[in-house]
């Protein structure tokens, strides 16, 4: 029978049961448990995190089968939720079109329309935009 374990993972709870454990344990040649090494520097270095294995909407489902609402995307990431088909479709069609130039040497219709609706949205307070891919 499987049993629910609540895990501490560097202050955040994750539940998983016992099943789960030997997903992130690994017995060496000698016979003795070893954590699984990921080439990821993770928050912790004593186990790996979970993996997300799908995301729909605001819910990720995790290797331990366990759905959770996504509260970890922040504002500016993934605010309208995961693989919504309109979103899809737009960065499909952009990406047909170019995926990525700098903005320092070259412009596009994108940047142009974004930059638009951001100037028009400051009721003249702002009169440039500088595009950049860093995210902030």
């Amino acid at each position: 029978m499987k049993s629910v374990e609540p895990i501490m993972n560097d202050g955040n709870i994750v539940f998983t049961t016992t099943d789960d454990m030997s997903q992130t344990e690994d017995t060496t040649t000698n016979g003795q448990a070893d954590t699984k090494s990921s080439s990821v520097l993770h928050r912790s270095l004593h186990h790996d995190p979970l993996k997300v294995v799908s995301a729909s909407g605001l819910y990720l489902t995790l290797s331990n089968g366990q759905k959770i609402l996504d509260a970890t995307g922040g504002a500016a990431v993934s605010c309208l939720g995961h693989g919504h088909e309109r979103i899809k479709n737009a960065i499909k069609e952009q990406m047909e079109q170019v995926s990525y130039c700098h903005s320092l040497f070259f412009g596009t219709d994108a940047a142009e329309e974004l930059a638009k609706e951001l100037v028009q949205s400051t009721n003249g307070e702002m009169q440039k935009v500088f595009v950049i891919s860093s995210g902030l």
